[in-house]
């Protein structure tokens, strides 16, 4: 979330990627251990999404399709929901040191990661509907 960070000083990882590897090489390293690193991740996990626009033939929905939004929606719904509860929550100077204990946070500790998974899960289905298996 782009909003938290806005105006915060750069993050620690990159100040001790500087720090270890010096000006010269920093540049060299976090563009292979992160950048790249993160758009090879991207490129594998995106693949069950490539695969539904590249196999889809029809336009009739079947089960998964149905399976597919259904699981989406929730996981949406809780990671959306879950980092607006969690921004309201810290947004009262009472809550200062206590834990978020209601609406998604009372089913799961981080409904956040579990949106997200659900999501990815999601798209997994979306490929396996048009009956791609190999990148689920």
């Amino acid at each position: 979330m782009g909003w938290r960070n806005l105006g915060k000083e750069e993050d620690f990882r990159y100040q001790q990627f500087r720090k270890d590897y010096g000006e010269k090489r920093y540049w060299w390293i976090s563009f292979f251990q992160v950048f790249l690193l993160q758009g090879v991740l991207l490129w594998l996990i995106s693949a069950p999404l490539l695969s539904a626009q590249f196999y889809s033939g029809g336009s009739d929905l079947n089960f998964f399709d149905y399976a597919a939004i259904i699981i989406w929606i929730i996981g949406f719904s809780f990671e959306a929901g879950g980092d607006f509860q969690l921004a309201r929550f810290k947004s009262d100077p009472k809550n200062k040191g206590k834990v978020l204990n209601t609406g998604f946070w009372k089913y799961t500790r981080h409904p956040n990661y579990f949106g997200d998974a659900a999501v990815w899960w999601a798209f997994g289905l979306f490929s396996v509907a048009t009956g791609s298996y190999l990148p689920l």
